[in-house]
């Protein structure tokens, strides 16, 4: 993220204002005062990201310091102009920008916020608009709307006094837009930093530990993303969860600080659509083949013109940082993750074309179904040395290709040798591994001999719960 500079030499914008009537004067100021507010405001909301380690954050927390700093002086020369009148300038004018706003960023933003509308020479806020404009809902678009209104309203005279109270306007109008352009770069980054995958996988290593949920209910998943994984994958492939079952799942996941992720069952448009309209953070789509499969998924996970999904879902927004329906729609494309599944022979032999499909983030191995394709199933729990080949070269090409990689595994020890292979987005275990696992480990151990506890663990591999021959156990 790069500072945007405003384009106004400050001569210029000194010879601009000794014409303007002293109201003029006072409502530039006044306004000037609401842009630094609002980009303390959002200053507030990043630092606690950014002291997390978030450099976008700490990147956007400068770059809105630096906007404030220029504001100021022209408050400030606002200010030497009105005093080179003979006119009084209260305390409060300059006061409110220093002192309140550039200072300490601990300070408290709602406070800020009131002083400046209490100070405004026009008139006090009331508090419905003080609390939206604290929230960055309001006041940008209505500085804007003001300042336009102003430069329409001396369009038809062509007198140089005239002319110079329209480049006034002018300069107010970069203000604003520079304010509106940053309020709406935080808004993304807060966005972003509210999907812990999407924030994770990049920052560091980028390594995050995931859980599998196969099971419904809103209590099962939250249960799961109360263990402390980065991410929960509701599975709608292979798992008992059905569409009402996945958007009950998602919000509570969400609504745990976790992301929660859907697998969805096939690269269809309308199974993308309802998985993000429900609010997930990131899709993941088995048995891709080839790049126009990748390219066909990144179209239907995407906002025009990235792509063709449809808009009007209500429902997304709240499983963020309470972003309104638009904000959404305009932050959601840089904000979710979108991955392939690597599983098949065709995606194998397509790895590097599907790699550099933009828009794809991670390419996620499923070695159960990969082991298949090529001709060696996973059927002891071991993988055969052409497996292990095939995904150490997935591994690689998301590497040379700047993309995240992804993996399923069925314990706690796999998950680490895996993340010490270098990749990033780790499955730990499946709520129908753990369940079943867990029950027959405990009723052996009840049954209180050795002999009897052997001979259970031994039901228990039968059964297909205490050696994992398959993805779920089985």
């Amino acid at each position: 993220m790069s500072s945007t500079s405003i384009p106004i030499p400050p001569h210029r914008f000194a010879e601009a204002i000794r014409e303007l009537p002293l109201s003029n004067l006072h409502f530039k100021a006044a306004e000037l005062r609401n842009s630094v507010a609002h980009l303390y405001s959002s200053n507030q909301q990043l630092q606690q990201y950014a002291a997390q380690g978030d450099h976008e954050c700490a990147e956007a927390i400068r770059e809105n310091m630096d906007v404030m700093k220029r504001m100021e002086e022209r408050i400030n020369m606002l200010r030497v102009e009105v005093e080179g009148r003979g006119c009084p300038w209260s305390e409060g004018d300059t006061r409110d920008a220093r002192g309140e706003v550039n200072g300490d960023m601990n300070g408290d933003s709602e406070v800020a916020t009131r002083h400046i509308s209490r100070n405004s020479p026009l008139r006090p806020m009331d508090d419905g608009e003080s609390t939206r404009s604290h929230n960055g809902r309001m006041g940008d678009d209505e500085l804007r709307t003001r300042s336009r209104e102003q430069l329409r309203e001396v369009e038809d005279d062509e007198d140089e006094n005239d002319r110079r109270i329209k480049y006034s306007a002018e300069i107010t109008c970069v203000f604003a837009e520079q304010s509106v352009k940053t309020s709406n770069s935080s808004q993304s980054i807060r966005m972003q930093a509210a999907n812990r995958l999407q924030k994770a996988l990049r920052t560091g290593s980028g390594l995050t530990f995931g859980a599998w949920q196969m099971l419904p209910g809103s209590n099962q998943a939250r249960t799961i993303a109360r263990c402390g994984f980065d991410w929960v994958l509701v599975d709608t492939e292979h798992g008992n969860i059905d569409d009402n079952s996945m958007h009950e799942a998602v919000a509570a996941i969400a609504a745990c600080g976790v992301s929660p992720v859907v697998r969805i069952a096939s690269n269809e448009g309308w199974m993308v659509k309802r998985a993000l309209d429900a609010g997930a953070h990131g899709i993941i789509v088995p048995l891709l083949r080839n790049a126009d499969d990748a390219r066909k998924l990144v179209q239907s996970a995407k906002f025009p013109p990235a792509g063709q999904r449809g808009f009007g879902s209500p429902f997304p927004m709240e499983k963020f940082s309470g972003q309104t329906s638009t904000e959404y729609l305009q932050q959601a494309n840089e904000s979710l993750v979108t991955i392939v599944q690597i599983e098949t022979r065709e995606a194998l032999q397509n790895i590097d074309a599907i790699a550099k499909v933009p828009g794809i983030d991670v390419l996620f191995v499923g070695p159960f179904d990969l082991g298949n394709n090529i001709g060696h199933s996973i059927l002891d729990g071991t993988m055969h040395d052409e497996l292990k080949e095939a995904v150490a070269k997935i591994l690689e090409v998301a590497k040379e290709n700047k993309k995240n990689s992804g993996i399923y595994s069925t314990s706690g020890e796999q998950a680490r040798q895996f993340a010490d292979q270098g990749f990033q987005m780790v499955s730990v275990i499946a709520d129908m591994v753990a369940l079943p696992a867990y029950l027959t480990s405990a009723l052996a151990k009840a049954k209180g001999s050795y002999a009897h506890s052997a001979l259970n663990v031994a039901k228990g591999a039968i059964s297909g719960a205490a050696k994992i021959t398959g993805p779920y156990g089985r």
